[in-house]
């Protein structure tokens, strides 16, 4: 079981945001590898309002969606087929929707339905996600996705001291403004941004049951709104030992009604 690509993209230019597009485009860096499991981790500023979800055209499966005003985070699972996608595709209920997202690549996967599953929300410099019950499998791959948001610029954290021996993907978190997502239609207009929003993401394979879930601290001392939610993804269930790598290489329309948040 092993993590093999990450992927970070926000919704916008690299400095300015688009604030009308209903439908984005991501185009993938990689070439995932079939039968390997795309995690696909989405923050949301605006709320949770996704009419459709796609990866290389088809409908992808909800392993989770939460959160607060302004802070939510929705969490998708896709399974690599043998013509891998080479995008995935939003379409929003409404326009004017910002983002942030990561993408991952993880080999071993061999449920779409998290183990177990916890969320925590608050305003602070440091995020939780709460703790899950007690998993029942040995060989998990777990993550933690943090959804933050302040309306004002420059309140975007650095991650840092993450707690239950999760490790950062990166201390500095994905913001809405970043590129990856491309609009699709209509034509946006763009604009400095006017908030601080994004995600961090910690995470870490387990070869024995335990609890789920952590924190993480903004070294900035920033008192943003945050939702965390953890989640324990099955491992392989057939082999008692599987050898574990975290550590990367360089380098017909299905309705996705469950994300619509009332």
């Amino acid at each position: 079981m092993n993590l093999v690509n990450r992927q970070r993209a926000g919704s916008g230019d690299g400095t300015n945001c688009y604030d009308t597009a209903s439908s984005w485009i991501l185009d993938l860096d990689f070439v995932p590898t079939p039968g390997n499991t795309l995690i696909l981790y989405l923050g949301l500023p605006n709320g949770i309002n996704i009419d459709l979800l796609l990866c290389g055209g088809v409908g992808v499966d909800s392993a989770y969606f939460g959160g607060v005003s302004n802070a939510g985070v929705a969490v998708s699972i896709f399974t690599v087929p043998e013509t891998p996608p080479t995008n995935f595709e939003i379409l929003f209920g409404t326009g004017g929707h910002q983002f942030s997202s990561i993408v991952e690549e993880v080999h071993g996967i061999s449920s779409h339905t998290p183990d177990q599953v916890n969320h925590a929300s608050g305003s602070g410099p440091a995020y939780n996600s709460g703790f899950t019950s007690t998993t029942t499998q040995r060989v998990e791959y777990w993550s933690n996705i943090y959804a933050y948001y302040n309306a004002s610029v420059g309140s975007d954290p650095l991650g840092s001291a993450p707690s239950n021996g999760y490790a950062l993907y990166s201390t500095n978190p994905v913001k809405h403004y970043e590129t990856g997502w491309h609009w699709a239609f209509p034509n946006p207009t763009s604009s400095p941004p006017t908030i601080s929003a994004g995600v961090l993401l910690g995470s870490k394979f387990v070869i024995e049951p335990g609890v789920a879930g952590g924190s993480v601290t903004d070294a900035d001392s920033n008192v943003n709104t945050y939702y965390g939610a953890a989640l324990a993804f099955f491992g392989p269930r057939t082999s008692p030992s599987v050898q574990i790598n975290t550590n990367p290489p360089s380098g017909g329309l299905i309705r996705f009604p469950a994300l619509r948040q009332r």
